[in-house]
């Protein structure tokens, strides 16, 4: 069975009585620093989006791994879900919410 996403936080869902469960990401994987004011703008916009949706954020400070300084460390604000990445530096939330029903099959 090949799955739609890979990474954090995943739950077994169904959408048919006779369709095999599916992986779903349950977190919004959310990539900042401390001093980012591209970041201080997302973080709400991300957090209500997530909660409207029944989904949960997981902040990440690059600073505190040499692995996501290296590899967003330029790109703060960064976010994705699972394997898919929802947006680097600026997000708008209808738009947000846009791609994560269309990635979740919740529209």
């Amino acid at each position: 069975m090949t799955e739609w996403f890979q990474g954090p936080k995943m739950a077994d869902v169904s959408t048919e009585k006779n369709q095999p469960n599916v992986r779903r990401p349950e977190a919004i994987v959310l990539y900042s620093r401390p001093v980012c004011s591209l970041c201080d703008v997302v973080k709400p916009i991300v957090a209500a989006v997530a909660a409207d949706l029944n989904l949960t954020v997981d902040e990440r400070n690059v600073e505190e791994s040499p692995e996501w300084e290296s590899r967003y460390g330029h790109q703060v604000p960064v976010a994705f879900l699972g394997d898919y990445k929802l947006f680097k530096y600026r997000v708008e939330g209808p738009d947000l919410a846009r791609q994560l029903r269309r990635h979740l099959a919740v529209a």
